[in-house]
């Protein structure tokens, strides 16, 4: 029980958090992005990885180039990949990756609200329901408790 208060907790806190500091979450989670995005542009030559292929997909599904811009591989010695060219001409892509995923975040952001909201319900009546059977748990014998594992 006191796990699922815990966790009922837990999500509530997101919740208003997301409500009400908006800014500083999308923050964190721009600069948590940027360092996956940089870690993946310094381990992009060695293809086994699969991070070549990350980095790629990012870049061509956003029309992005980089963490924060194409200069990202001039200063890890790498060559700019194909992917941070615009429909294969030789004009770069100038925005980075992080600042992307922020404008995607603010435009989908009454979604994630209205989703988190939604939630609340579906947490309270599955912590009525744990509460509900650990209570018949706590009736049963704890010789016929083994029988219900």
């Amino acid at each position: 029980m006191a796990q699922g208060c815990l966790l009922f907790t837990t999500g509530n806190i997101g919740i208003v958090s997301v409500l009400a500091e908006r800014r500083i979450i999308n923050t964190m989670m721009i600069i948590m992005f940027r360092n996956i995005m940089n870690d993946a542009i310094d381990q992009y030559m060695s293809k086994s990885s699969g991070y070549a292929t990350f980095v790629d997909t990012i870049q061509l599904r956003y029309n992005c180039c980089g963490a924060d811009s194409y200069t990202d591989y001039t200063v890890s010695n790498l060559s700019i990949p194909i992917s941070c060219f615009t429909n294969g001409s030789i004009s770069l892509y100038n925005k980075g990756c992080a600042k992307q995923l922020d404008t995607i975040v603010s435009d989908y952001l009454i979604y994630i609200i209205i989703s988190l909201i939604a939630s609340i319900p579906i947490e309270i009546v599955s912590m009525i329901c744990s509460m509900r059977i650990l209570d018949d748990l706590e009736n049963i014998s704890w010789r016929t408790r083994f029988v219900y594992c």
